[in-house]
């Protein structure tokens, strides 16, 4: 007869959810720096405590505040997660609510196209004053849209405009 292991107490379902303070702290840091990867991450996290019953309403709303963040730049697995989260009313609240639905009634790729134009603005907008040249504007959305080839030709099309 097998003896039990003595490695770990806590049953295999909270083990593989368990986030070092550490970790939490470098993952935080980088979805606040933009990191839609870690934005995700860290919204699964507190999903999951959520669901576990651990804090449900502040976990829950940590969930979608992270969720919505990378929802906004086109993460369509975070607006998926947020779908579910508006449909068990995990996490929403008044204050939250509109951003959530925007972010599940707006395409991927209108969410990329607006998070890159608001990039681009602010990388341009630095201070200086006049017109900058073509050479700088295509280089601003090529340096932004890497990967996302119809957003690219939506902002160099946009561009062209002598609006």
């Amino acid at each position: 007869m097998a003896e039990p292991s003595s490695a770990s107490t806590k049953p295999p379902e909270q083990e593989e959810d368990s986030v070092s303070e550490e970790l939490l702290t470098q993952w935080t840091k980088e979805a606040e720096s933009g990191s839609i990867n870690h934005q995700f991450k860290i919204a699964c996290h507190y999903l999951k405590l959520a669901e576990l019953g651990v804090d449900q309403e502040n976990n829950g709303k940590k969930a979608v505040f992270w969720f919505i963040k990378a929802s906004q730049r086109g993460d369509e697995a975070a607006t998926e997660k947020l779908r579910h989260c508006v449909l068990t009313n995990l996490g929403i609240s008044e204050s939250n609510k509109s951003d959530a639905l925007w972010c599940l009634n707006t395409s991927a790729s209108e969410k990329r196209v607006r998070h890159a134009a608001k990039s681009l603005f602010a990388r341009l907008n630095t201070g200086q004053s006049g017109v900058i040249s073509k050479a700088e504007y295509i280089e601003a959305i090529n340096s932004l849209t890497a990967g996302h080839e119809k957003e690219r030709k939506i902002l160099l099309a946009a561009g062209e405009c002598d609006c």
